[in-house]
């Protein structure tokens, strides 16, 4: 038992003996409730009623001394009922400040007194409590509910509980309500006291607390199955850098040493055992400045890669916690690392086939104008890429000054057009020497349409320029020979039935190059009716039989004109055995058949002429005889001119006359005097 409770029963016990029984009634009325109530609100209020008691005490002896000197004095008696009312009134002023409704109810159910917190929390006066039946304060359904714990208490049992009570006056609240049966001298149950805790914002807190703590507990289960499911391994070290804790993860990536992971064990001994155990390739030095930069506290600055015999790659991060220890995290990045080596062999594989085909790639942020290259970028300008920043202004200082405004008016008009540009121009080298480059770039556009960035790539074209130029240059003798010897080419596209033609092929057919659709029926047009079925039928010849196809033939011009061709072409075959193409040449011979026909009458009348000459005439080559007319053959006395033919003129010449006739005979063949 408390202090105050044995003070309080002193200060009972001596107004029992002094036999004032309004004391004692008052004493049951106001200071064995207290005791309860102190029992209720525990140490908070143990001040409190230790001042109870002592006021009892005091009371009590005020009354005991002065009965025991002027025990028939009937002032000292009254003085001693005066302290014992200071001291009831004290005490009624320590009850009406206790936080909790605290009520002294008769065995009718009727209260005799309600403190202060009792009228505050109804609204109701004392007058109004006092007397009035527990239902009418209470309210029905709180009534209902606290009948229970009243008819306990009035059979003499007290009792506490901790419920909901909806009292009429107030809203529903979480109260704690203790009941202890007030007794008689003779034990008799004479009513109760009553004292009502409200604990609803307790409550609130205890709930929250627990909601909180509930929900403490499930984001602990579940950052613990999230942990454990992750498909990182993940590992706890303390400040010592000893294992508190990891997952299947971690464990099932130390394949080797899986068997040694287990809480406390040291670190170091995991990693110098994985490398005893052969689990990771990287090598023991790598291993050892991975280890002492964790000892140094450098724990979250450098992810360290780790390659495992396997094959496997992992990073692994290291975090520092508050504690000083080390949560770690191991991350597979294998996959990453194979796709760095193949991006490496990708880029590897470009740069090489830049290198082949003279093509350089190239970037340029037009916002912060700077420019990127490729390695072949900078072989094809003759630039050291360590050494040479590429912005705009410095790209143009390399292009050819007689093609730099050309090259800067394409470069602008694709900015302001948002098109891609295609140029080609010439650049000089730091060396002098020119090149020809093909650019192509294209412009990559923001949001609002304002130009970001190009990107493109420049080719080397320098010997295909050159070819170029050669082809054009040949193009040009060619069309130039086609010309002079009125020689067209074309060429038959057999399965496209599409058939090109060189510009003297247009010319000599006399039709103009673009307004005329060439193929084989139209070209059958051109022919002279009477000439047509005979080409037909070599063309025919070439595709089946595969001969060459060699045929003169007429054509007729738009003009009216008719022209006389000599055809020359040959088929192509496919695999199967199928006509694919054929090409060939047209030669308008029509002024060398004239030419030949004038020679062919010439000759015959030049003939005539030798034959019936009655003059000598032969024709020697290298002093043999190949041709005399018959009055010549007459004339060396030789019946047919065959009869000379062959011989040696030297053998008709008399000898002293064969000097002068070789020496006419050599000024002839040298200078070709008459």
């Amino acid at each position: 038992m408390k202090i105050s409770h044995v003070s309080l029963l002193i200060g009972l016990i001596l107004l029992s003996v002094l036999g004032l029984s309004a004391a004692w009634e008052f004493a049951l009325e106001e200071l064995i409730f207290p005791l309860v109530a102190a029992d209720s609100e525990k140490a908070a209020q143990t001040g409190r009623w230790q001042i109870v008691g002592m006021a009892t005490i005091v009371a009590a002896l005020a009354l005991l001394v002065p009965g025991l000197l002027l025990r028939h004095s009937i002032a000292a008696r009254r003085r001693a009922e005066q302290i014992a009312d200071r001291s009831a009134s004290q005490l009624r002023l320590i009850i009406d400040a206790v936080p909790a409704l605290i009520a002294h109810v008769d065995k009718d159910r009727r209260y005799r007194f309600g403190n202060k917190q009792y009228q505050d929390w109804f609204g109701l006066s004392s007058e109004q409590i006092v007397g009035r039946h527990i239902r009418e304060i209470s309210g029905e359904p709180a009534y209902r509910l606290i009948e229970k714990n009243i008819d306990m208490v009035l059979s003499g049992k007290a009792n506490t509980c901790v419920d909901e009570v909806p009292y009429k006056h107030g809203d529903s609240r979480v109260v704690q309500r203790s009941y202890v049966p007030h007794l008689s001298q003779d034990g008799t149950v004479e009513g109760y006291f009553s004292v009502v805790i409200d604990i609803s914002e307790r409550q609130r807190v205890e709930q929250a607390l627990k909601e909180s703590e509930a929900r403490a507990t499930y984001a602990e289960q579940r950052l613990v199955e999230a942990i454990e499911k992750a498909s990182d391994g993940i590992a706890l070290y303390d400040a010592e850098d000893r294992l508190v804790l990891c997952n299947e993860r971690y464990r099932a990536i130390h394949e080797s040493i899986s068997d040694l992971i287990v809480p406390g064990v040291h670190y170091e001994d995991l990693v110098r055992a994985g490398y005893d155990r052969g689990e990771w390739a990287s090598s023991n030095a790598e291993l050892s400045a991975h280890i002492e930069q964790r000892l140094k506290g450098n724990k979250a600055r450098v992810p360290f890669e780790l390659q495992f015999r396997n094959g496997s790659w992992t990073e692994t991060r290291d975090y520092p916690t508050a504690d000083g220890g080390v949560l770690q995290y191991l991350i597979d990045i294998t996959d990453r690392k194979r796709t760095e080596e193949a991006l490496q062999h990708s880029e590897a594989s470009l740069a090489r086939a830049q290198r082949i085909a003279q093509l350089g790639s190239w970037d340029w942020d037009v916002l912060s104008d700077t420019i990127t290259w490729s390695d072949e970028h900078y072989r094809i300008f003759g630039q050291e890429k360590d050494f040479f920043l590429v912005t705009y202004e410095k790209y143009l200082t390399l292009v050819h000054p007689e093609d730099k405004e050309s090259f800067a008016e394409a470069v602008q008009r694709a900015l302001d057009t948002k098109t891609p540009y295609d140029a080609r121009y010439r650049i000089v080298r730091p060396d002098g020497m020119i090149r020809f480059v093909h650019d192509h770039g294209e412009t990559e556009l923001d949001d609002a349409g304002k130009a970001l960035r190009m990107s493109g790539t420049v080719r080397d074209v320098t010997e295909y320029q050159h070819a170029e130029q050669a082809l054009r240059r040949s193009e040009g003798s060619l069309a130039k020979a086609q010309r002079i010897a009125r020689l067209g080419n074309w060429d038959w596209n057999i399965v496209a039935d599409e058939i090109y033609w060189s510009e003297e092929h247009y010319r000599i057919f006399g039709q103009e190059n673009g307004a005329f659709a060439i193929t084989y029926d139209a070209f059958l047009s051109l022919i002279h009716p009477e000439d047509r079925d005979s080409v037909k039928v070599a063309v025919r010849d070439a595709l089946e039989k595969r001969v060459p196809y060699d045929i003169e033939y007429r054509i007729v011009r738009p003009d009216g004109a008719i022209r006389l061709m000599h055809g020359l072409g040959k088929a192509e075959f496919a695999e199967s055995g199928r006509p694919i193409r054929m090409n060939g040449t047209d030669q308008d011979i029509t002024e060398r058949k004239h030419i030949e026909r004038a020679l062919g009458e010439s000759e015959h009348l030049y003939r005539e002429l030798v034959e019936l000459a009655p003059d000598l005439i032969w024709v020697h080559c290298g002093g043999t005889i190949t041709y005399i007319n018959p009055a010549g053959a007459r004339l060396l006395g030789a019946e047919s001119p065959y009869a000379i033919i062959g011989k040696s003129a030297r053998d008709f010449i008399h000898p002293d006359c064969w000097d002068a006739v070789r020496s006419r005979i050599e000024r002839v063949t040298v200078d070709r005097l008459p």
